[in-house]
């Protein structure tokens, strides 16, 4: 009888099957379109801090924390209530709730002509509702797309917010010239955000309507399995040693990202470099990661080489932050501009696979549980690394950027060691695949937890 329901169950198996739906197209487009106006929200402003300090009379911590810093606390508690909520109501309630957040936040930062605070009050507004969209690329992929186009889909989506970091970069010093200050640098301020709340509310808009939960049908396998509750995958988590050694690699390295996303002027300015340089080369990190990125989504959804892939990725990234620290210094605007793009091209590319590689390690955890919680840890890093940056930066001496930089490095090479030792334990495509009645979990975790990864 045994017998029998197994070969049963077989048949049932290769009879299942799966369909791709053309609206995945849109609601990747939703997606994008949200996390680029989120990301430059994040750091349109961060470029002009050495403006802003003079403009309004306020020293470098609380520009920054106003600014920049403020996105990266608000994200880490917030992360966990978000995916709750992802987990509980679904994708499109989540997503809605960024757009509307964000959308509130890019309007409250229009009122900056009669104080700072305002700025200080949006970000957190948009803080709060970053992690309803951030947190989703590799739920959207997995949900909405077969196996074979879900990495270079999450490639695809996960460098939305890296291109609008390196836009906000770029626009800031559209509007704000190098020499605001007073009255007139305010208005230029102003009309920097106003820019900014108008383009990003119709690009969010169409979210509302459009936004869908899931496709009729599942793409794959891995789809439609039933994923843990979040109470659960918690526990998962939190007993997966392979996970948290990936995730120690993910938060220092990726966490160096937003660091230097944060710090750029500051970090640069004392070797004679000008906000608006600071902002071109946030746009040659955008540019250069959408080269490396396609070719790396590409490369590991064909060959699901993922820990080669980041060694490569993290220790290429870690060599050049390092060559950045010598050639810097020299002012030269054309080799420096050199070295980050080529840190952009490496790093950039690193996302995508981080968030591939965590859906796999931690299955059948949910994705929004398993990328959220790493992709919060890396800006928990993000908020730790700044501080500690600004205890150098604070005085704006080359002696301080030095110290910031050798600490960044630092930062990078424990990432690279983590992802070393960590076990490629792809449990995802080994279920997709091979249809393994059990998935193998680290012995360390609970019988409880153990008695859950039975399929």
């Amino acid at each position: 009888m045994l017998e029998t329901n197994c070969i049963q169950d077989e048949n049932l198996l290769s009879a299942k099957t799966y369909k791709t739906y053309k609206w995945r197209f849109v609601i990747s487009i939703l997606y994008v379109f949200a996390a680029i106006t989120n990301s430059v929200m994040w750091v349109c402003v961060s470029p002009i801090q050495t403006n802003l300090m003079k403009i309004y009379n306020l020293d470098l911590f609380i520009v920054n924390l106003g600014t920049s810093l403020i996105y990266l606390i608000v994200f880490i508690p917030i992360s966990f209530l978000s995916n709750y909520i992802i987990d509980k109501f679904g994708l499109r309630v989540g997503f809605s709730i960024g757009c509307f957040l964000t959308i509130a936040g890019l309007w409250t930062r229009t009122f900056a002509g009669d104080s700072f605070y305002f700025i200080f009050a949006g970000q957190a507004i948009g803080a709060i509702g970053a992690p309803f969209i951030l947190n989703t690329p590799q739920k959207i992929s997995a949900v909405w797309y077969p196996s074979e186009e879900r990495a270079l889909s999450t490639t695809l989506l996960s460098i939305a917010s890296p291109i609008g970091v390196g836009i906000g970069f770029f626009m800031a010093h559209l509007f704000v010239e190098d020499t605001a200050a007073g009255s007139e640098g305010k208005s230029q301020v102003v009309d920097l955000l106003r820019f900014t709340a108008i383009v990003g509310t119709s690009f969010l808009a169409p979210s509302f309507l459009l936004m869908r939960e899931k496709p009729p049908t599942a793409p794959s396998r891995g789809a439609e399995k039933k994923k843990f509750s979040y109470k659960e995958s918690l526990k998962s988590l939190a007993n997966n040693r392979n996970y948290l050694t990936f995730l120690a690699g993910a938060a220092f390295l990726w966490g160096t990202y937003s660091i230097l996303a944060t710090v750029m002027n500051p970090l640069i300015a004392p070797f004679g470099y000008t906000s608006t340089q600071s902002g071109i080369y946030g746009g040659i990190v955008l540019l250069m990661g959408m080269i490396g990125s396609p070719f790396w989504g590409i490369y590991v959804g064909k060959t699901k080489k993922y820990k080669q892939s980041l060694l490569i990725l993290s220790s290429l990234s870690t060599l050049m932050l390092s060559v950045l620290l010598v050639i810097g210094p020299y002012g030269n605007v054309k080799l420096t501009g050199l070295g980050i793009g080529l840190y952009g091209f490496f790093t950039t590319p690193m996302l995508a696979v981080i968030f591939e590689l965590c859906c796999e390690i931690t299955f059948p955890v949910a994705e929004e549980n398993a990328g959220g919680l790493t992709y919060t840890m890396t800006q928990a890093m993000g908020v730790v690394g700044t501080l500690l940056t600004n205890i150098f930066l604070n005085n704006q001496t080359r002696g301080g950027a030095y110290g910031a930089f050798v600490l960044l490095i630092i930062f990078q090479c424990i990432g690279v060691v983590s992802f070393f030792v960590m076990k490629e334990d792809l449990r995802r495509a080994r279920y997709e695949q091979s249809g393994e009645a059990d998935i193998e979990i680290s012995q360390t975790e609970s019988e409880e937890i153990k008695a859950l990864n039975h399929v």
